[in-house]
């Protein structure tokens, strides 16, 4: 089983999570990103546990639509 969505950046106890994942079967996680600071976040939970987390870097639209508004549209 692959958990193929995980905010892994959000969570209170990160190694703890990882531990319990593993323990309950699961062969790897998806890890994604909703911003810079979260994408940054999630590059370095994926560094520190190759072959089992693996980031999806990105924007949530809704981020997008407001960084788009603020950088392209005029008032």
């Amino acid at each position: 089983m692959v958990d193929c969505h995980a905010h892994l950046d959000e969570l209170n106890d990160l190694s703890e999570s990882l531990k319990e994942a593993r323990e309950a079967g699961v062969k790897g996680i998806i890890a994604v990103g909703m911003d810079v600071e979260s994408n940054k976040k999630i590059l370095q939970i994926a560094q520190g546990s190759p072959g089992y987390v693996y980031p999806a870097l990105g924007y949530h639209i809704k981020l997008l639509r407001e960084v788009l508004h603020a950088n392209f549209c005029s008032e």
